[in-house]
């Protein structure tokens, strides 16, 4: 299954094969030396505050009340981030981002706010007959599919609160600028593991896995029932 993404990262993983499986699939991950970077990637959420600013100021001109609850909570975080950067930017003489781990007790209700408003949006498009064209459906990035905004921001910032309570400094670290908010994930290796054991057997191969012990510790996959094999190049050197 190519790519990465569709195994390891928790929000598009494919969950029609992968939470139903009998316990039989094999695994070929190829280029695994690419692999704990990018898992990094997954489990690292970024809020650009803008983009929250501009959603809350749309939703609070929607008559809805869903919609400008939304709205409420997206200028909650967008000013508590805002908050926390220009404490941070007298305090410290360093340029940003800067390193502070979360406030204990504003995160936890903010990921239930974020999953009830995420309920409530779906439940008011659902009834819609069309979207409001503040809320039209938009390409990100480089994904060139059309996403909800607003379903988008409200994932996004369930996924930046979840943990934030109990975070490892080990393993995340919150990085925090004027402009945007970031949970860095530093190792993901406990939950690159745990997928790669969700299979009967994985092979990860690829021609850049040296060290071996290095690369198994980083994809999670350390222990005794790991079998590391290291074959020379099939290929005519002159090649």
């Amino acid at each position: 299954v190519c790519d990465f993404n569709y195994v390891f990262d928790p929000r598009v993983y494919l969950r029609r094969f992968f939470d139903a499986s009998d316990g039989r699939d094999r695994l070929i991950v190829d280029e695994a030396h690419n692999l704990a970077e990018r898992a990094q990637g997954y489990f690292s959420p970024e809020l650009e505050l803008a983009r929250l600013d501009s959603l809350a100021e749309r939703c609070g001109a929607l008559p809805e009340r869903a919609y400008q609850r939304a709205g409420d909570l997206l200028r909650e975080v967008s000013a508590h981030c805002r908050d926390i950067a220009l404490r941070l930017a007298e305090e410290r003489p360093d340029d940003a981002p800067w390193v502070e781990a979360p406030a204990r007790g504003f995160w936890e209700p903010i990921e239930e706010a974020a999953c009830a408003s995420l309920l409530e949006t779906q439940s008011q498009a659902a009834s819609e007959s069309r979207r409001p064209d503040a809320l039209a459906p938009v390409r990100e990035g480089r994904d060139r599919r059309l996403r909800d905004p607003l379903r988008s921001a409200l994932a996004l910032v369930r996924e930046f609160a979840h943990g934030c309570e109990s975070d490892d400094p080990a393993r995340f670290a919150a990085l925090w600028s004027l402009d945007r908010a970031k949970r860095l994930c530093l190792d993901p290796a406990p939950w690159l593991g745990q997928r790669i054991r969700s299979f009967h057997s994985a092979v990860l191969m690829s021609a850049t896995l040296a060290p071996l012990d290095f690369h198994a510790l980083s994809l999670g996959v350390d222990s005794p029932g790991t079998v590391r094999l290291d074959l020379p190049s099939p290929f005519p050197r002159a090649n």
